[in-house]
């Protein structure tokens, strides 16, 4: 299978935070009461580093996930001096990631966007079935601090004291490249030329843009061009599996201009807290309520709605429970796409389980002590729904990037079952 990924590529530096560490570097830097002094609210930017560990402690308290853009360089090189080099270093991105996972899974070629090159990016691109362009020169790189926080931590920083509820990251981004929704000249052009041999492409980012950029331009004109390519796409290759996975937005704005304009675009990928935010939706709130209590019913109605609203012909969701994948009745047949999400979770579950990448006998391997339980299929009018729970690691190695593992191996593998149909 030929596929392509843009458009988020990056480097993330990952870290598991503790407790005292918070309270360590909050003092090394004399900011305790000037944190605590100001609460965050979730729709925040980091401007300062007393930013950044305000949305930290904000989402360790809840014990959820966001992530929050960087606007200042300064808060970069402090992220860097407090944990640079305790972090690991890994590609990052869901195009990145799910450029990685299609070429360990077997794809023959993968065609990922590449805004800023650096050394170190082309170093962990190193798979011959990963399409890149010579690169010669140094670009700064886009980094996306990744704290991951465990459920049971003990957080006490002066009067604010609480256990972390559950598992989960807060991402700190620094990305000027992606935030811009930029395209490498090699990407646009390699498609031009090429675009009717390849299979599918998968959409990602859009949730980095912001409204408006100092060069004047604004967010329409970022997912315009978006809009103009997957219409050429099509037109080129009418065949072409076309997905966009939605991500976790900063403004309600950018989505709702993203979703209303999907109408060369199949399916739709996102997780429950994605779902809960999603504008479309976002004026039920019982419907909200039961989404945010992984209710599979009320999961199953916000889908079907973004589905039809958006006029797409699939909706999967990906929680850290079960995974709901809604769609047209044609589209795909049941049984192979309870085939996808059952081949899609358990290679989640392998990467979760080693922090590691690879084909399907590794994940064959490394999953054969975790157990699967049974998937169902029901019928809704001119719908099917699948539903098949997740293989449970308990002790995970790593959670980043879980979402973007299904995703890329429930895709390939839709691909290839569709082919053989």
């Amino acid at each position: 299978m030929r596929i392509i990924c843009g458009y988020n590529v990056n480097l993330d530096s990952v870290y598991t935070i503790r407790g005292d560490e918070i309270v360590r570097c909050l003092s090394n830097h004399n900011i305790i009461e000037k944190v605590l002094k100001h609460p965050a609210s979730s729709s925040e930017g980091i401007y300062s580093i007393e930013d950044f560990f305000r949305g930290l402690l904000l989402n360790m308290k809840s014990g959820s996930g966001a992530e929050w853009l960087i606007f200042n360089h300064e808060v970069v090189k402090s992220l860097k001096e407090c944990f640079g080099e305790k972090s690991d270093i890994i590609i990052g991105g869901n195009a990145g990631n799910i450029t990685n996972v299609l070429s360990e899974l077997g794809a023959s070629l993968v065609l990922p966007n590449i805004a800023r090159h650096s050394k170190v990016q082309t170093e962990l691109f190193h798979r011959e079935n990963i399409k890149t362009r010579v690169q010669n020169s140094e670009n700064e790189e886009s980094i996306h601090f990744v704290f991951n926080f465990n459920k049971g931590t003990h957080v006490q920083v002066g009067d604010l004291d609480f256990i972390v509820p559950h598992d989960d990251r807060f991402i700190a981004t620094y990305d000027p490249a992606n935030i811009a929704l930029e395209v490498d000249p090699f990407f646009e052009e390699y498609l031009l030329q090429f675009a009717d041999s390849f299979d599918g492409a998968i959409f990602a980012g859009f949730h980095l843009l912001l409204k408006e950029y100092s060069d004047g331009s604004t967010y329409k004109d970022k997912l315009n061009r978006f809009i103009r390519q997957t219409a050429s796409l099509k037109k080129q290759n009418p065949n072409m599996f076309i997905h966009v996975e939605l991500g976790y937005f900063q403004s309600d704005t950018v989505e709702s201009y993203l979703l209303k304009n999907l109408s060369h675009v199949d399916s739709l990928g996102l997780n429950e807290v994605e779902l809960s935010r999603c504008s479309l939706i976002k004026d039920n709130k019982k419907l909200i309520a039961g989404i945010n209590n992984l209710q599979i019913g009320d999961i199953t109605m916000a889908s079907l709605q973004i589905l039809q609203a958006a006029d797409l012909n699939r909706v999967c969701i990906h929680t850290g429970e079960f995974v709901v994948s809604v769609f047209k009745k044609g589209f795909i047949k049941p049984a192979d796409e309870i085939k996808a999400l059952r081949f899609a979770v358990r290679t989640a579950a392998s990467y979760a389980a080693t922090g590691k990448h690879g084909n399907w006998e590794y994940i064959e391997q490394t999953t054969k002590n975790i157990p699967l339980r049974s998937s169902k299929t029901t019928s809704l009018k001119n719908y099917y729904v699948c539903m098949v729970p997740v293989m449970r690691c308990e002790k995970p190695v790593t959670t980043v990037g879980l979402g973007d593992t299904f995703t890329a191996a429930a895709f390939l593998r839709e691909l290839e079952l569709a082919k053989q149909a």
